[in-house]
C-alpha cells in the first residue's frame, strides 16, 4: 500500500487486543458447549474468537442463541480475573491527549460491555450492527462515531478477522502479537505491544506512506 495517509484515529478490537481475555473466553465457550454435550476443544475455538457469537456456534454446532447466552454468563463470572494488558491505559491516555479519536469494535454483547470498565469512551458492539466482523459494517459505524474516513484510521487487532474489514474500509491494518508468533495476510504492520502503536502512527504521519 503506497497511498499518502494522515492518521487521526484508532479503532481497537477488545478481546486479545486490549483485554488479556482470550483464554478465559475460550474456557467460557468450552463450558457452554460441554453443557450441551458438544465437543469443542481449545484449538478449534481459538481461531474463532472475535467473530460474532452466533456465527461461532454455527461453525461448531448447537443452538446459537442458547449457547452464546451461556458463554456470556460463564465469561461474566470470570471477569474478576480479566485484566487489560499493562500498557493499554498509558497508551490510550497519550493518544487522547494527542487529540486522536478512539473507538473499540467488539463482537461482545452490549449487556457485557455495560458491565466493563472500558479504557475508550466510544464502542461498537455486535448489538449495534446487522453483520459482525469480518464484515466492515462495525468499522463503518465506528467511523461515523469518530467523524473520520477509513484512510484516516489505524485498526489494531489480534487476529485476521479484525484486519480483513480494516482493509475493506481503506484503514491501516495492524496486528498486535502480545508475544505470539502470529501472522495475518491482511496486516500492514506488526507490533508486539499496544504501546508501539504511538511511534507507528508518528512514522505514518511523518512519511505520509504505508
Amino acid at each position: 500500500m503506497t497511498a499518502s495517509k494522515i492518521i487521526k484515529g484508532c479503532i481497537f478490537d477488545l478481546d486479545g487486543t486490549l483485554l488479556d481475555s482470550v483464554e478465559l473466553r475460550i474456557n467460557a465457550w468450552k463450558k457452554a458447549f460441554e453443557h450441551e454435550g458438544i465437543p469443542a476443544d481449545s484449538d478449534k475455538l481459538r481461531p474463532l474468537i472475535g467473530i460474532p457469537g452466533e456465527e461461532l456456534v454455527r461453525k461448531i454446532g448447537g443452538n446459537p442463541a442458547r449457547i452464546e447466552m451461556m458463554q456470556e454468563d460463564n465469561f461474566r463470572e470470570s471477569m474478576k480475573n480479566v485484566h487489560y494488558f499493562p500498557d493499554v491505559y498509558p497508551t490510550i491516555g497519550e493518544l487522547y491527549r494527542d487529540g486522536f479519536a478512539l473507538c473499540i469494535v467488539t463482537s461482545s454483547r452490549k449487556s457485557m460491555m455495560e458491565k466493563m470498565k472500558l479504557p475508550v469512551q466510544e464502542y461498537v458492539c455486535i448489538d449495534d450492527v446487522k453483520k459482525g466482523k469480518p464484515d466492515p459494517e462495525p468499522y463503518t459505524k465506528a467511523l461515523k462515531k469518530m467523524h473520520l474516513k477509513g484512510p484516516e484510521v489505524v485498526v489494531v487487532g489480534d487476529v485476521e478477522t479484525d484486519l480483513i474489514p480494516a482493509r475493506k474500509i481503506g484503514a491501516v491494518a495492524v496486528l498486535v502479537r502480545h508475544g505470539r508468533e502470529t501472522m495475518a495476510e491482511s496486516a500492514d504492520f506488526y507490533i508486539d505491544e499496544i504501546r508501539e502503536i504511538i511511534p507507528l502512527i508518528k512514522f505514518i504521519n511523518k512519511t505520509g506512506h504505508v
